[in-house]
């Protein structure tokens, strides 16, 4: 309990030198500040590769199936509802497409908390508790690149204004931050909460 109240002052004067990390300790998410910012920033990239890749290949899929302009409408009236307007076709399209990989993306997540949430036989706490840091890091993952992608788009692409309007630059920083400044002070200090673990799963399913 004693550890869980002294939080450090400035969390980023603990990354000392990402090198020593070992393997063992990213594959247990060890709860510390280094293990924590290494597996999330190669994470980060994983994301980023499965999310391009995914698009590309879905693109073809999609455009074969009779379904297509339904899909697109249905896209475009649920985000219209909410006030979101991307403009031309193409990045209409291409934000439906990314629902795919993202809801992909939210499963895995989710998975991972499964065993350190209910309980699986065969698998022990402390790698129930390591599964489930995993998949909190995979959402802050998903943040990152995202910023990245957009960070890049506002200064190489010339449809930034388009594929970024107001609405969804004002979801993003709502739900972003929320990942970015609480994942892994939350893997640091509450890693082995069973409360920490079930929140992460119910918002991956949200």
């Amino acid at each position: 309990m004693q550890r869980y109240l002294e939080v450090p002052v400035d969390l980023f004067t603990m990354g000392g030198n990402l090198s020593n990390v070992k393997v063992s300790d990213l594959l247990a998410a060890k709860e510390d500040f280094k293990t924590q910012l290494l597996l999330a920033v190669t994470m980060a990239v994983f994301v980023k590769i499965f999310f391009n890749f995914s698009v590309v290949h879905l693109r073809r899929i999609v455009d074969s199936k009779p379904w297509k302009e339904q899909f697109l409408r249905l896209t475009k009236r649920t985000y219209k509802s909410i006030g979101v307007d991307y403009g031309s076709d193409e990045i209409w399209y291409e934000a439906a497409l990314v629902q795919f990989p993202l809801v992909l993306h939210h499963l895995i997540g989710g998975l991972l908390c499964v065993p350190a949430v209910f309980g699986i036989t065969g698998i022990s706490e402390e790698t129930a508790y390591a599964l489930a840091r995993h998949g909190a890091l995979f959402e802050t993952a998903f943040e990152l690149q995202d910023i990245g992608t957009r960070v890049y788009q506002y200064f190489y692409d010339k449809d930034f204004d388009k594929k970024n309007p107001p609405m969804v630059v004002r979801m993003l920083i709502m739900h972003h931050s929320c990942g970015l400044c609480t994942v892994i002070p939350m893997n640091m200090y509450f890693g082995s909460s069973v409360l920490f673990h079930e929140a992460v799963f119910l918002l991956q399913g949200a």
